[in-house]
């Protein structure tokens, strides 16, 4: 009851949460699978396979607040589609990797995903609200984080089911657990092929939200949108 579902009419804003729920379920399965990888296939520590990740959340964190400000003056399209297509070009690299392959791969591929998020979250979060009253802004930004968190899970839910699909097909036990606990160079390489098709797959649903941020009207309609009306009239 406290969401008003005529919200949804309005273009930047139906398209801003799409685009939203699209970009983490394309990406946030990365994170909760490579270090499976990094452990059960290429034999890293849980410290070396933890620092792996760390230039990418600071370059998250850094990419932010950055193009949160550059938006405001350039605009939002620029910085969301082009944050998504920085996490579909690591989500390409890491979909390469294989029971043989070098950090080196691994490394690039985990900081373009972080540093895509960082540069999509705050400009399209900045064009949703644009669309929205002020007094609206504190429920709205409730769904943005309903949207993320409902994204995340069904991101990780789906990018299991597809690598342990594929570990089943190719005669393994369908577990992560099972890279976890077993050096069997055989189910390694199942995992891998099954991370590949995750990838891509996730990938793919990228490339959708980046046809979806692209359509979005340009900054002087979304304000447009949102002015007040006279006499409390419905814009919609």
């Amino acid at each position: 009851p406290m969401l008003d579902l005529r919200l949804f009419k309005r273009k930047s804003f139906s398209l801003g949460i799409s685009a939203a729920f699209f970009n983490f379920l394309g990406s946030s399965a990365v994170l909760v699978l490579i270090p499976f990888y990094l452990q059960g296939v290429l034999g890293l520590g849980p410290r070396t396979a933890g620092l792996m990740i760390m230039p990418g959340a600071f370059l998250m964190a850094l990419m932010g607040p950055i193009t949160g400000t550059l938006s405001d003056r350039f605009g939002w399209r620029i910085f969301t589609v082009g944050g998504m297509a920085c996490i579909a070009a690591g989500l390409l690299l890491l979909s390469r990797l294989d029971e043989g392959s070098s950090i080196v791969l691994v490394l690039p591929g985990l900081m373009l995903v972080s540093a895509g998020q960082g540069i999509f979250y705050s400009p399209n979060a900045s064009s949703v609200l644009s669309d929205v009253e002020l007094e609206k802004y504190g429920i709205v930004s409730a769904l943005l984080n309903l949207v993320r968190n409902g994204s995340n899970i069904i991101s990780l839910a789906v990018a299991t089911a597809i690598v342990t699909a594929t570990m089943s097909a190719l005669g393994f036990e369908p577990s992560l657990d099972a890279v976890r606990d077993t050096a069997e160079v055989g189910v390694q390489h199942a995992f891998s092929v099954g991370l590949r098709y995750a990838f891509l797959t996730m990938m793919g649903l990228m490339i959708i939200g980046m046809a979806i941020s692209a359509i979005k009207p340009p900054k002087s309609q979304d304000l447009s949108a949102a002015t007040p009306t006279v006499a409390g009239q419905n814009p919609d």
